[in-house]
C-alpha cells in the first residue's frame, strides 16, 4: 500500500489521468442516473475531488472505486417493472356462432324436453347410444363401452373422450351428463326416468357457452337458421342426387321449427334417418312426437326451462364436478 502511495505521490501524469476519469464519471452519474442538473452544489463537489486529488493523489483511487460503487448500486435499484397475475377474461360481443341444435334450443327458450330429445337423437346419430330392449329405452353402444369402469367420474370422462375419438365424434359435455345418467338406467324406458337434474346443469353449461356475447344478435341468427334450413332442403335436396345428405344436414334445425310437422311432411316424405331405429311403416313425425312426449313424462311438471343470463360473464364452471353429484356416481 505504500509503495501505491509513493507512485501516485511521484506520477502526476497518471495522476491527471484518474483525475480525468473520474470527473467523467461523476459527470455521467450525476446526469445519466441523478438527473441533477449543472448546480452550485455539483459544482463544489467536482471542484472539491479535483483539487483534493491534486494535493493528495490517492485520493483518486479511492474516488474511484466509490463512484463505481454508487453507479452499480444506483444501476440494480431502478425501478422493477410489475407484472399483473395472469387472469382468464372472455372476449365476446357479437354472434355466438357454433352453437349445436340443443345448445340453439336452449338459446331459444325452447322446451327441456325439446333439448334432452334433440340431445338423445344427436348421440344415436354420432354413436354414442342404441336403442334399448324396450320401446324408448336407451343402451350405451359398444364403442362408448370402456373396457375398465373407474369409479372417478374424471377418469370415466376422459375414457370416454378417447373412445368418441376413435369414431370420429365429439362428446360435449351435456352429452356426457346424459351418458353418465343413462349407464346407471341402461334398458330403461325414458318414462320411469327423471330427467329433473338436467335443467340447472345444462343451463349453466350453456351460459359458459355464450358468455360475453350478445344475446339478441344470437337469437336472431338461429331463428334465421332455422327458418332456412327446409329452404335449403327444397332448393339443394332436389338439385343433387344424394339429397339425403342434405335433409341430413337440415334435419335438426328443421326440429327446432315450431311447423316442423308440416315442414317434415312436406319435404321429407319418405325419407327416415337409419340411425333413428326405422321399422316398417315408421314415420318420423310420429317417432319424434313420440319421444317427445316419453322425455316430457320424465319431467316433473314443475321444472324450469332453461335460463339465459344476459351479459353475463361465466368464467369457468365446474360442470362434471355438478354431473358427478347429480347422478350420485363421482
Amino acid at each position: 500500500m505504500g509503495n501505491l502511495f509513493t507512485f501516485l505521490i511521484s506520477n502526476q501524469l497518471f495522476n491527471i489521468f484518474l483525475i480525468i476519469v473520474n470527473s467523467t464519471l461523476f459527470w455521467i452519474l450525476s446526469f445519466r442516473r441523478f438527473k441533477t442538473k449543472i448546480s452550485l452544489v455539483f459544482s463544489v463537489i467536482l471542484l472539491s475531488l479535483i483539487f483534493s486529488s491534486l494535493f493528495f493523489p490517492p485520493l483518486n483511487i479511492i474516488y474511484l472505486f466509490v463512484i463505481i460503487i454508487i453507479y452499480f448500486r444506483k444501476e440494480n435499484s431502478g425501478p422493477k417493472i410489475v407484472y399483473q397475475a395472469p387472469k382468464a377474461v372472455f372476449e365476446g360481443g357479437g354472434i355466438r356462432r357454433g352453437l349445436t341444435p340443443p345448445e340453439a334450443a336452449g338459446l331459444l327458450g325452447k322446451p327441456l324436453s325439446i333439448i334432452i330429445s334433440l340431445t338423445l337423437m344427436q348421440m344415436l346419430k354420432k354413436g354414442f347410444i342404441n336403442f334399448g330392449s324396450k320401446p324408448n329405452s336407451f343402451i350405451l353402444s359398444k364403442n362408448m363401452q370402456a373396457k375398465e369402469k373407474s369409479s372417478n367420474f374424471v377418469e370415466r370422462e376422459k375414457s370416454r373422450r378417447e373412445l368418441a375419438q376413435k369414431i370420429n365424434a365429439v362428446l360435449t359435455p351435456y352429452e356426457e351428463l346424459v351418458i353418465e345418467f343413462l349407464e346407471q338406467n341402461s334398458d330403461v324406458p325414458i318414462r320411469e326416468l327423471n330427467f329433473e337434474f338436467y335443467s340447472s346443469l345444462f343451463s349453466d353449461y350453456l351460459n359458459w357457452r355464450i358468455g360475453g356475447y350478445d344475446i339478441e344478435l344470437s337469437i336472431d341468427y338461429y331463428e334465421k337458421i332455422i327458418n332456412r334450413s327446409h329452404i335449403e332442403v327444397r332448393s339443394e335436396g332436389i338439385l343433387i342426387r344424394d339429397g339425403d345428405v342434405v335433409i341430413e344436414r337440415n334435419l335438426f334445425w328443421v326440429l327446432l321449427s315450431d311447423k316442423f310437422e308440416e315442414l317434415l311432411s312436406d319435404d321429407f316424405n319418405n325419407y327416415f334417418p337409419k340411425w333413428f331405429a326405422p321399422s316398417e311403416n315408421d314415420n318420423l313425425v310420429e317417432k319424434y312426437k313420440d319421444l317427445l312426449d316419453n322425455v316430457a313424462f320424465a319431467l316433473p311438471e314443475n321444472v324450469s326451462n332453461i335460463l339465459i343470463v344476459a351479459n353475463n360473464n361465466f368464467s369457468s364452471v365446474n360442470i362434471l364436478s355438478d354431473i358427478a353429484r347429480a347422478t350420485r356416481s363421482g
